[in-house]
């Protein structure tokens, strides 16, 4: 469980959440098909921004919140005036660059702590 302690006014703690969670279980030995993490996106003035401040957030007119890995999209959620499928497109795509980014931080990290062996684990009764 995650649980924030103290934040910035300015940072929107939510999106690191994923991330934060997603580090933990990578150098932990609980098995885990990670790394992911999440980001927000927020369109304001027209340039697409990862994790704007909250105060910028009152001008976006997209406000996504993206998870995946390195490979895929998981979830998205959020708010928008109209917007096109090419804007949405373009959206969860600048997204998911950012995501790489945080996945391969987290497998650096991994690698700076020891990569611990994961446990085994079966669903099934034992």
């Amino acid at each position: 469980m995650i649980s924030l302690i103290s934040a910035d006014k300015e940072v929107a703690p939510d999106a690191l959440a994923g991330l934060a969670a997603s580090a933990a279980l990578s150098i932990s030995d609980i098995p885990f098909n990670g790394p992911i993490s999440e980001v927000r996106v927020g369109r304001i003035n027209g340039q697409f921004k990862i994790n704007p401040p909250i105060s910028e957030m009152v001008n976006a007119d997209i406000d996504l919140i993206v998870a995946g890995s390195m490979k895929d999209i998981g979830m998205v959620e959020g708010e928008m005036n109209e917007v096109s499928e090419q804007e949405m497109v373009d959206a969860i795509k600048f997204a998911h660059e950012a995501i790489k980014l945080q996945c391969q931080a987290q497998l650096e990290f991994r690698e700076m702590t020891g990569s611990v062996a994961k446990r085994e684990y079966s669903h099934e009764g034992t």
